[in-house]
């Protein structure tokens, strides 16, 4: 799924984080995209109708890498803000 990659690599691009190049995109958005993601990633050989043509090992690859960017967001932290954080 390629396109999934650069979808990624795309909005990624425009995540308020230290590596982009245009920070628009609030990191909370950017981790929901990412959950989107490794959910479409996992559903796609039954949306679009290819598991039949899917080894066991391939089914299994879909699954990890789903199951692995939702990991990923699940122990990802935000850093506060200078305006959040109690003074």
């Amino acid at each position: 799924m390629p396109t999934c990659g650069l979808t990624l690599i795309g909005y990624s691009l425009f995540t308020k984080y230290d590596y982009a190049l245009w920070r628009k995109i609030p990191l909370g958005v950017h981790m929901v995209l990412d959950v989107a993601l490794g959910v479409l990633v996992m559903a796609a050989p039954f949306l679009f109708d290819y598991r039949f043509l899917l080894s066991g090992g391939q089914e299994v690859v879909h699954y990890a890498l789903g199951l692995g960017v939702i990991a990923l967001v699940a122990v990802t932290k935000q850093k506060a803000t200078s305006s959040s954080v109690a003074q």
